[in-house]
């Protein structure tokens, strides 16, 4: 999936070039080369979201107003 995703972004930043420079560049560095960044996309997705779940867990705890 990430390899798809890498694919396109190439292509939408790099127009029609886009291709043969990403197939230049995994014939020099492999196939690793599609997931540079992906730990680093991980660790702002995680950044992201623990606020969210920070604030939601503890709400079930709390009393819910009642409804008229």
């Amino acid at each position: 999936m990430a390899s798809k995703r890498f694919m396109i972004v190439t292509m939408q930043v790099e127009g029609k070039n886009g291709f043969p420079a990403l197939v230049a560049k995994v014939k020099t560095g492999g196939v690793p080369v599609l997931y540079h960044g992906a730990l680093a996309a991980s660790a702002a997705t995680f950044v992201g979201h623990y606020p969210w779940f920070f604030t939601v867990s503890p709400c079930p705890a709390l009393p819910c107003p009642a409804l008229p």
